[in-house]
């Protein structure tokens, strides 16, 4: 019986992050806000988060999340744009400007993975938030890579099948939620000289204890 109820929380849930953001997407502005809330919101136990989460990982971050949302949709917009001028007018063709086009898609798509649980995660000013998101690739660089294949496949689809695209941005975000908070701990547990498991493990119990360091019975 809670095995039903869990599965139709998440199917629910599934379908409001959704509708969710393909609303947020129809206004543009608001969509790199939401990604961000949904990132927030997701990368917790699906038996615990709330929207609550999500709401609370804008809000406390909403000066830096500004500034990345305009470097964002400049990086996106200006490549996306330009490379589909250039695919439906080929005789206006211009090598150049494509190559460069292609070179902000794809950083367009390294920050847009790597960025938000930087954000949710550290307290950085834009300058920190560009460099630590590369360097966020490398607690995980199997993991890294794979999000961008994912990301580029999903161009793909955008391109020769659009209306596939409104079912898949739940997933994509669930993924960044999942293995970028992973590659976070593995860069942690790098500097401590320890395992990510260990050290969330630490982080789990460390939880559950008070300020003078017993046990928590609030939760």
């Amino acid at each position: 019986m809670k095995g039903l109820r869990l599965l139709g929380d998440v199917i629910f849930e599934y379908i409001a992050i959704t509708i969710l953001l393909i609303l947020s997407a129809c206004l543009v502005l608001p969509f790199i806000p939401v990604c961000i809330g949904v990132v927030a919101y997701l990368k917790n136990d699906v038996n615990t988060r709330t929207i609550r989460d999500g709401w609370i990982g804008i809000k406390e971050n909403g000066w830096i999340i500004l500034k990345f949302t305009i470097f964002e949709l400049i990086l996106l917009v200006f490549s996306i744009l330009n490379i589909y001028f250039f695919m439906t007018h080929p005789e206006n063709n211009q090598i150049v400007i494509l190559i460069l086009s292609y070179i902000a898609l794809f950083f367009g798509i390294v920050f847009f993975i790597h960025a938000p649980i930087i954000i949710l995660s550290m307290n950085v000013n834009f300058r920190q938030l560009i460099y630590n998101s590369i360097m966020l690739i490398f607690g995980g660089l199997i993991r890294s890579l794979t999000l961008i294949i994912v990301m580029i496949g999903v161009g793909y689809i955008a391109v020769y099948l659009p209306h596939l695209l409104f079912f898949i941005p739940y997933f994509i975000l669930f993924m960044i939620a999942k293995t970028m908070f992973f590659n976070m701990y593995t860069l942690k547990a790098r500097a401590l000289k320890t395992t990510p498991q260990e050290l969330m493990k630490k982080e789990k119990e460390d939880a559950y204890l008070n300020e003078y360091g017993q046990v928590d019975h609030s939760e």
